[in-house]
């Protein structure tokens, strides 16, 4: 059993839904989402200023900050990833 976690805008990288098709061809895919897309884009924002993906990374920014225009654009992405997948 093997397992990955594929992110809308890798699609690209493999040319496709189709093509990533191919080179899982047996696989299942599961779709996970977040029922509050608002603390999803608040969330990858801080992320992208820490820099922090996953637990135990170290910050490369302690202190980020508010932006309504950051939060904003991560929203409209999140929005567009969710719908794209649907």
């Amino acid at each position: 059993m093997f397992g990955i976690k594929i992110h809308n805008p890798h699609i690209k990288q493999f040319g496709g839904f189709d093509k990533l098709v191919k080179f899982f061809p047996d696989a299942s895919y599961v779709l996970l989402s977040r029922k509050d897309v608002l603390m999803q884009a608040v969330s990858l924002s801080i992320s992208c200023q820490a820099g922090v993906w996953i637990p135990g990374q170290k910050s490369q920014n302690d202190n980020p900050e508010y932006s309504f225009s950051h939060i904003e654009k991560y929203l409209r992405q999140t929005i567009l990833s969710n719908s794209s997948w649907r």
